[in-house]
């Protein structure tokens, strides 16, 4: 008869990941997600595999507790323009907050040279392709519905913003909240203005 796990494996992951997150992958040893995650070393090979598969695994939690909720009033039904000003809203909120002090983890992911897992690079691309979608399809529909008052390429108008979402991401480690939000409220006036 298997043993119940006396840890809920869920929890350990969100650890996991905010130690990959804030210190990158090179900087996390097994000892440092041993004391974080508080869990023995054959409790996380056990539960998560090597060190890669908990990092990949790391990347997926993020995926689904931090990206999935952030840009889910982006993939919503509603008017385009809407869709992305809520975003960006949301994105302000969350930077200004503190919630993201490390920048973005899957640009952090795919930009460290200790990353050798093959599937990382693949899979971050496939998560900004769906937020670079989701700009396009917002864009599209306020096109459609005559929300917009110059004609835009959307793809073009997309990779736009998802410089800009880079960009705050980046800019948050350098400015207040205050600061970060007024930078934010530029952006959204000048997009209202498309």
């Amino acid at each position: 008869m298997a043993r119940t796990k006396a840890f809920n494996p869920e929890e350990k992951l969100t650890v996991a990941m905010m130690q990959f997150w804030q210190h990158g992958y090179d900087g996390t040893s097994l000892q440092d997600l041993v004391d974080a995650m508080g869990i023995n070393r054959f409790s996380i090979y056990n539960t998560f595999g090597d060190k890669e598969a908990l990092f990949f695994k790391s990347l997926k939690h993020y995926t689904t507790q931090i990206f999935e909720p952030l840009t889910g009033p982006l993939l919503a039904d509603g008017p385009g323009m809407q869709r992305i000003q809520q975003y960006f809203l949301n994105l302000s909120t969350i930077l200004a907050a503190g919630v993201i002090k490390s920048g973005c983890f899957m640009q952090n992911a795919v930009q460290e040279a200790a990353v050798t897992n093959p599937d990382v690079a693949p899979y971050v691309a496939s998560i900004f392709d769906r937020l670079r979608q989701g700009f396009i399809n917002a864009l599209e529909d306020a096109e459609a519905a005559g929300e917009l008052t110059v004609v835009l390429d959307a793809k073009a108008a997309a990779e736009f913003l998802l410089m800009q979402v880079q960009a705050l991401i980046v800019l948050q480690r350098q400015v207040s909240p205050e600061q970060l939000q007024a930078n934010t409220a530029f952006l959204l006036a000048d997009i209202a203005r498309w």
